[in-house]
């Protein structure tokens, strides 16, 4: 049986070629012989061949992604081989080559290692079986390291020894130089010397003696100069030095091989770590070099497959691997074995075409292909689907041989007759103007015959000819095809453009005009070569011209299809920008809404705390005046005291005269005015004096602002209402749970609902009381200072007291209106509603102070800032900003703090011309300023209250 492939096959194919360029690409001297003979002897099995294939994928990707861990540097690793195998005292540069492999072999596992190791063990997976073999002895890589450096010379921190001798060597050098340098100074030495300066001849330190004057130099000759005038003289006077020299470098030689014997032995006790390192680094180099050849030519990983029906060759945008090797002009193919038909597949392709066209080159690119693809080479294609080959025959130029006595046509039948006999359909026959040389009828007859012997046993074969006959073949027989390389009529020239199931025509006739052939000639030629013929080349230019008509139509439309998919993908991505921007308007003014109600919730719940606070204090003062009431009418035997109680249900059953009858009816509690109502009723049944604390109560009840608090404390007070209570607080709760549930419901419309039940509540009608006006003491006059329970401090009276009893006040720069037996005048302790001790006076301070409203003050003195006293209002909304202030200033009042910072920030000012013009036009009694530049300049503002 015959090898796969001849050497005459591979020299037709320009395989040699291919393969140096190949070996270009290793580092390693030892792969350039195999690379540049790659798949010459034995073709490679589907397993390795497919395990190469991956594996120069692999190496691929790390290149593009950048990975310098492969970039090796040449090691004669082979002879390092060997040299281990004889178990011999390595040289310093052998052991250089030990530590490089040691040093390569750990960069190359460092691609396994660190946060990316994980990913790449994933994704190189047949790769990093070859890296897993090389198991480099990491201490001995050290040892080496610290040893020898990159030129081959032992180092001296190879061993303490060697350090001290080589110390020795320098110091004996130094000396003996020392002495030399003396001698130098004797006048009687220098005029001897034929120049001033001593030497290094033959390992000895010489002086340069005129032969004249040899006898003024004591000492042995060493050599003489060419003229004969100098003579090489080493001085008997340095006899000391140099015998210590000589001693200090045995020493150092002697330590030297003591070093070099403890590194061979390291050496051949890790020997089969090195062994194993030098085959993988062998292994990864030959694919290093398969990687970057397949980056240079362009190349794809070509899909090989065995069945037999399945086309043999279909490639896209193929190109000659040496052309884009050699930067040549190359024009890419695109090539199929399809049929016309469903079924069969075509196994014969008749190649025709003009001379010089590029019929034998796009043979043999196929050829090259197809034997790259079976060595486990990427081919050069966009894209490659090939039948996995097992032998190619190429016969491809002159044959003829002197020594077998073969003329030209009669080596091609042999070999021809060679492969008719051991070709399969597992074999690629290649034929290159196939059976010229002799007559062309006889040659076109025999052609037909040989190849429909082929196409029968379904061998591949790809044939050039310019037989005519041969090209009307595929017209009868569905195993044949038609091919052609296109030709420009009008110009006369060749496109070297691949035309697939259009024959083609030689065009010799117009070759030869366009040689310079005589008209006459040419003329001639067309009346021989006959009508019918003539006839047929002119339809297959026409038919060739309609090929080259339609393909440049298809690919005016592929072009345009190409820019309608393009505009169609940039309407899609403008079309999901535009959703996108929808979305975040939508976002954004749904945060600003959600924004607005928190800030109308905060409102409330400021509102809310105030109100209960204000309850509370109206609840204390109300216990307070009760017990004051208690303990006065306890003095008076003609009134009947009632003792206090606590609760409703302390009271026990209660006569039914004792109530008026409208007050046995549960009527229920829907608003302010009905708490009105009550407290009216109560004033009707009381029985107690006029002039008594209760009746000071009810004149404040016929003015003030209710809750379901109040009505409770109303019950406490009066016994006759203990059949009542119950459902009057039943229906405060009621109403104020209805209240707060429609409030977080309504969301937005809450502001609203407030701003419609608070205006109501301070204008129901009151119960006049016409003992108000006529008690109200004439003391309370605008300027005086008063105390009130609820506030600390001191106060000022703003305006005389109204009808309903309540007294125009300003706390803390918070102006407000009392009621006139919650007051107490602190310039006079006998006021008449006085409900606590006088005898404290006011201090010098606060008699000192004025009433006055927020001042700009940019002479205020600086004040200590704590994050207490900071309120944070950066990156917030005007609206949202000013109620986070307001929530802050009322921490501030009834904490008592003396200053506090506003954090406003100065961004567009916005919320800084808010804060300040809040600050002018509120009630504070305080003095502000902006900030200064130790405490933030004019992003902040600084507020301090008046005492």
């Amino acid at each position: 049986m015959s090898p796969p492939l001849s050497l005459s096959s591979l020299e037709g194919l320009d395989w040699p070629a291919l393969c140096e360029h190949l070996a270009r690409f290793a580092c390693f001297g030892d792969n350039h012989a195999p690379l540049s003979t790659l798949g010459v002897a034995l073709a490679m099995p589907p397993a390795d061949r497919d395990e190469i294939l991956a594996l120069t994928s692999e190496m691929l990707r790390c290149l593009v992604s950048g990975v310098s861990s492969f970039d090796f540097v040449d090691v004669k690793i082979r002879e390092l081989q060997a040299n281990l195998r004889l178990e011999r005292l390595l040289a310093p540069v052998e052991l250089l080559a030990v530590r490089r492999v040691l040093e390569q072999s750990q960069s190359a596992r460092s691609v396994l290692a660190g946060s990316e190791g994980a990913a790449r063990r994933r994704e190189l997976v047949n790769l990093v079986r070859v890296l897993e073999s090389l198991e480099p002895d990491l201490r001995l890589a050290h040892r080496l390291a610290a040893s020898v450096d990159d030129q081959g010379a032992i180092l001296d921190s190879a061993s303490p020894a060697l350090r001290e001798a080589r110390m020795s060597v320098a110091t004996a050098e130094r000396r003996l130089v020392a002495a030399l340098e003396g001698l130098l100074k004797a006048s009687s030495v220098r005029d001897a010397l034929q120049d001033p300066v001593w030497m290094e001849r033959e390992g000895r330190y010489v002086l340069p003696v005129r032969t004249d004057r040899k006898t003024s130099v004591e000492g042995t000759t060493i050599g003489v100069s060419q003229s004969g005038a100098t003579l090489f003289i080493e001085p008997l006077a340095i006899a000391g030095q140099r015998s210590a020299l000589e001693s200090a470098r045995r020493e150092e030689q002697i330590e030297l091989h003591k070093v070099l014997s403890e590194l061979s032995l390291l050496c051949r006790q890790s020997s089969g770590s090195i062994q194993s390192c030098c085959e993988g680094l062998l292994a990864l180099d030959r694919v290093r070099a398969r990687a970057i050849f397949a980056q240079r030519i362009g190349g794809t990983c070509p899909e090989l497959h065995q069945r037999k029906d399945d086309t043999a060759f279909d490639v896209v945008g193929a190109r000659h691997p040496l052309f884009v090797l050699e930067g040549k002009r190359c024009v890419a193919h695109d090539f199929s074995f399809a049929a016309a038909s469903p079924s069969p597949t075509p196994c014969v392709l008749i190649l025709s075409g003009p001379n010089a066209g590029g019929k034998t080159v796009t043979m043999k690119l196929l050829g090259l292909m197809a034997l790259m693809a079976r060595e486990g080479l990427f081919v050069p294609a966009d894209r490659a689907k090939i039948f996995a080959f097992d032998k190619i025959h190429a016969a491809i130029g002159d044959s003829q041989s002197l020594h077998d006595d073969l003329s030209t046509f009669s080596s091609h039948l042999k070999a021809v007759l060679e492969l008719t006999q051991e070709a399969d359909h597992r074999t690629l026959v290649l034929l290159d103007e196939g059976f010229v040389g002799t007559d062309p009828s006889v040659g076109a007859a025999l052609a037909r015959a040989v190849l429909e012997q082929l196409a029968e046993r379904r061998v591949c074969t790809i044939i050039t000819t310019h037989f005519s006959p041969l090209k009307s073949i595929a017209d009868e027989n569905p195993l044949f095809l038609n091919a052609s390389m296109e030709f420009e009529h009008e110009a006369l020239r060749p496109t070297y453009r691949l035309l697939v199931g259009v024959p083609g025509q030689s065009y010799a006739l117009e070759l030869a005009a366009r040689m310079g052939f005589s008209q006459i000639t040419l003329e001639r030629a067309r009346d021989l070569h006959g009508r019918e013929a003539g006839r047929l080349e002119k339809m297959l230019a026409e038919l060739q011209v309609l090929r080259t008509q339609n393909e440049k139509e298809l690919a005016t439309q592929k072009t345009i299809r190409e820019q309608l998919e393009s505009d169609a993908r940039d309407l899609q991505h403008e079309l999901g920008r535009l959703h996108e921007l929808r979305e975040s308007f939508v976002g954004h003014y749904s945060e600003k809404l959600q924004k607005r109600l928190n800030a109308f919730r905060n409102a409330l719940e400021i509102r809310e705390r105030q109100f209960v606070r204000q309850r509370q204090d109206v609840l204390d003062s109300l216990r307070r005046e009760h017990n004051s009431n208690i303990s006065q009418e306890a003095q008076e035997p003609s009134v009947p005291t009632t003792p206090r109680l606590e609760s409703a249900e302390s009271l026990g059953p209660v006569p039914r005269n004792s109530v008026p009858r409208d007050a046995t009816k549960k009527q229920p509690l829907k608003d302010f005015s009905d708490l009105a109502r009550v407290a009216g009723k109560l004033n009707t049944s009381s029985k107690a004096p006029s002039h008594s604390a209760s009746s000071g109560h009810r004149k404040w009840l016929s003015g003030a602002q209710w809750d379901d608090g109040d009505a409770e404390d109303l019950l406490d007070r009066n016994p006759s209402f203990a059949g009542d209570a119950e459902a009057l607080l039943a229906e405060a709760d009621d109403v104020l749970g209805r209240l707060r549930d429609e409030f977080e419901a309504a969301g937005l419309e809450l502001a609203q609902k407030v701003d419609k039940i608070l205006p109501q509540k301070a204008s129901q009608p009151a119960l006049a009381d016409p003992k108000v006006q006529a008690n109200n003491p004439p003391s309370f006059a605008p300027g005086r200072r008063v105390r009130c329970k609820r506030f600390k401090g001191t106060g000022t009276v703003l305006g005389v007291p109204s009808a309903k009893g309540l007294v125009p006040c300003e706390f803390k720069g918070m102006k407000t209106k009392i009621p006139v037996y919650e007051l107490e005048l602190v310039e006079d302790p006998g006021s008449f509603f006085s409900s606590g001790s006088t005898s404290g006076e006011p201090s010098p301070k606060q008699q000192a102070r004025t009433p006055s409203g927020p001042q700009l003050d940019v002479q205020l003195p600086p004040v200590a800032v704590f994050p207490s006293r900071t309120v944070d209002l950066r990156g917030r909304e005007v609206d949202v900003a000013l109620e986070r202030l307001d929530l802050f200033v009322d921490k501030v009042l009834r904490e008592d703090m003396p200053s506090f910072v506003i954090l406003h920030g100065h961004g567009t000012g916005a919320v800084q011309k808010a804060v300040r013009k809040w600050l002018a036009q509120s009630n504070l009694s305080c003095r502000y300023r902006p900030g200064t530049a130790g405490e933030g300049g004019d992003g902040v503002t600084v507020v301090v209250l008046q005492d």
